[in-house]
């Protein structure tokens, strides 16, 4: 799973316990929230930003990582092998 993908799902946990709805999460619809609300909304991607970060710091493979490594092992491989780089 991606930060992002791991990131939505906990703002929306997080709404769905405050009371607020989640349809137009994506879009960060505030047509007919009120100020106390459109707060609350903040406050929760805030707090859910900060402890993805937390996370991905304290499991770094876990979002991901790992395969970006791989990757990047792979393409320093392959032009190693060849030559390309000296």
């Amino acid at each position: 799973m991606s930060k992002m993908s791991v990131e939505m799902k906990m703002i929306k946990n997080e709404l769905r316990r405050a009371g607020l709805p989640t349809r137009g999460v994506l879009m960060q619809e505030f047509r007919n929230m009120s100020f106390k609300d459109e707060k609350k909304w903040y406050k929760i991607k805030a707090r859910a930003h900060k402890r993805v970060d937390e996370l991905s710091d304290q499991f770094p493979f876990a979002f991901g990582e790992h395969k970006r490594a791989q990757y990047d092992a792979e393409f320093i491989n392959r032009f190693s092998v060849k030559g390309v780089i000296s």
